[in-house]
C-alpha cells in the first residue's frame, strides 16, 4: 500500500495531467489491498443544478467486471430537489471514511451490493480546499473484511494525493485560461500593454504596443531600458525621473507623455498605469501606451488658435464682454477694463448689469435676458443699438452695442461689443 502511495505521489502529484497514471494508481492500490474492485467517483452538478456522482476510473480484479463504462454508474443523483443529500453522501462531505459489510446493509446500498456480489466495501473522501470531489471505493467481494486504522490512514493519504493532484491541474488550467484571455486582451487592445518586473529589471510588451511605435515585434526584448531609449532622450529623463519619485512616495498611478520621431515628425504617446508595491517597496509597474499625436497637435492648434484669439481681443480698441445665460460676466478684454474703469479679478462673475448698466435700464436689461431664455425671442442680438454705459463712479458715456449668442454643449455665452460713441 505503502509503495503505491509513493507511485502516487511519482506519478499524480507531480504530472502536468493526474488523469494519465490514474488508472496505474488504482490498480497498485487494489493489487496492494488485496480488494476485488477499486473505483475513482467524482460529485458534480447535474442540468438542474443538483449534485450528482460519475464512476471515472476504476480497476477490477481477473474475474471481476469493471463498471466505469457502464451508464449506470454515471450522473447518480445524491441530492433530492430541497437539497439534502443522502446519507453516505453527506458523511462524505463532512470527510467521513465509511466501511460497511453486507450483513450491515439494507434499502438501495444493500441492492447495489448484491448486484456486485460485494461481501465488505470501504470509500475514503477526496476533499479539495474548497469542495468535496469525490470519493475513491474499494470491493471486496470475496472477504467480509475491516480496514484496520493504519491502512485506513494509508488510504487517505492516497486520496490526499489525488486532491492535490486534482487542484494542481484546475489551477494550471485557470492559469492557462488567464494567460490565453490577457494575450487576446493584449492584441485586441487599441493601447499597448506592458508590464515592468521592477525586481528582475525584466519587461514584458505586447505586440500592440510594437505596432503603435512602428517596430518589429520583440524588439524590446524583455529590457526596460530598450524601451525607453526608443523615445527622445529628454522625454524619457523626465519620465523616469518621476517615477523614481512615485516609487519612494509609494504612489500607485502613473501617467507620463513621450515624443519619438519617425520619419522626422515627432510622434506622441502617453503611458498609463499602475505600480504594485511589497513591504520592501515597489515590484511591478503595469500599463499600456497609447499613440495621442491626434490630440497634442489638435490641442497645440486650439493653443495657436486661443493664442491668436486673445492677442486680437487684447489689442481691440472696442470693449468685449461674454456673460452666462444668468448674465454674469466670465470675460473681458483690456478695452472693457479701460473703458469702464474696472479691474477683470473683482469683475469675473458679477451681474453684468451692476457694472456697466445704468440704474435706470436694468430692470429692462433683466427681463430682456429671462425672456429671450424662457422664448428664444431676440429683441437685441444681432442688432447695432445706440445705449449709455455707466461707468463705477457713476458717469454715463454713450455707447454703439452689438450682442451675439455662442450655443455650447453646457450651456450659452453672450459676447457684447461695445464702443464709445463719446466723440
Amino acid at each position: 500500500m505503502l509503495d503505491a502511495v509513493g507511485f502516487a505521489a511519482r506519478s499524480i502529484v507531480a504530472s502536468p495531467d493526474w488523469r494519465q497514471g490514474v488508472e496505474e494508481l488504482l490498480r497498485r492500490l487494489g493489487e496492494a489491498t488485496g480488494v476485488s474492485r477499486v473505483t475513482l467517483w467524482e460529485v458534480h452538478p447535474g442540468p438542474e443544478g443538483l449534485l450528482r456522482q460519475s464512476c471515472r476510473y476504476d480497476w477490477a480484479a481477473a474475474g471481476f467486471q469493471p463498471i466505469s463504462d457502464d451508464a449506470r454508474y454515471s450522473d447518480i443523483q445524491i441530492q433530492d430537489g430541497e437539497g439534502r443529500l443522502e446519507d453516505w453522501a453527506l458523511r462524505r462531505r463532512r470527510g467521513e471514511v465509511i466501511q460497511a459489510l453486507l450483513a450491515e446493509t439494507s434499502g438501495e446500498p444493500r441492492q447495489t451490493f448484491l448486484e456486485h456480489s460485494t461481501q465488505s466495501f470501504v470509500s475514503v473522501p477526496i476533499l479539495l480546499r474548497d469542495r468535496w470531489w469525490g470519493h475513491l471505493g474499494f470491493d471486496d467481494c470475496l472477504t467480509p473484511r475491516r480496514w484496520s486504522a493504519l491502512e485506513i490512514d494509508i488510504l487517505r493519504t492516497a486520496a490526499a494525493m489525488i486532491a492535490a493532484a486534482v487542484e494542481r491541474r484546475e489551477s494550471d488550467e485557470r492559469l492557462r485560461l488567464s494567460e490565453e484571455r490577457y494575450a487576446l486582451a493584449a492584441r485586441g487592445a487599441s493601447d499597448g500593454l506592458f508590464d515592468l518586473d521592477l525586481k528582475r529589471e525584466r519587461a514584458y510588451f505586447a505586440p500592440r504596443l510594437y505596432e503603435i511605435l512602428g517596430l518589429m515585434e520583440g524588439a524590446f526584448g524583455s529590457a526596460i531600458a530598450r524601451f525607453f531609449a526608443a523615445f527622445e532622450p529628454a522625454d524619457a529623463a523626465a519620465a523616469q525621473a518621476p517615477l523614481a519619485g512615485r516609487y519612494r512616495l509609494r504612489r500607485r498611478r502613473f501617467r507620463f507623455e513621450l515624443r519619438r520621431r519617425q520619419e522626422g515628425e515627432p510622434r506622441w504617446f502617453v503611458a498609463r498605469g499602475l505600480i504594485l508595491y511589497n513591504r520592501k517597496g515597489p515590484v511591478r509597474a503595469v500599463g499600456s501606451l497609447g499613440d495621442i499625436t491626434d490630440y497634442r497637435r489638435a490641442v497645440d492648434k486650439l493653443a495657436r488658435s486661443e493664442a491668436r484669439a486673445r492677442a486680437i481681443l487684447n489689442t481691440a480698441s472696442d470693449a468685449i464682454l461674454t456673460t452666462d445665460e444668468g448674465g454674469r460676466l466670465v470675460a473681458c478684454n483690456p478695452a472693457a477694463q479701460r473703458m469702464f474703469g474696472f479691474g477683470e479679478a473683482e469683475a469675473l462673475g458679477r451681474p453684468v448689469g451692476e457694472l456697466i448698466v445704468p440704474e435706470h435700464l436694468r430692470q429692462a436689461h433683466r427681463d430682456g435676458m429671462r425672456r429671450y431664455c424662457e422664448t428664444g425671442q431676440p429683441h437685441v442680438l444681432g442688432q447695432l443699438l445706440e445705449l449709455q454705459g455707466r461707468r463705477p463712479d457713476g458717469t454715463l458715456l454713450p455707447v454703439e452695442l452689438t450682442v451675439t449668442e455662442v450655443p455650447l454643449p453646457e450651456g450659452r455665452l453672450f459676447t457684447a461689443i461695445i464702443r464709445d460713441i463719446t466723440e
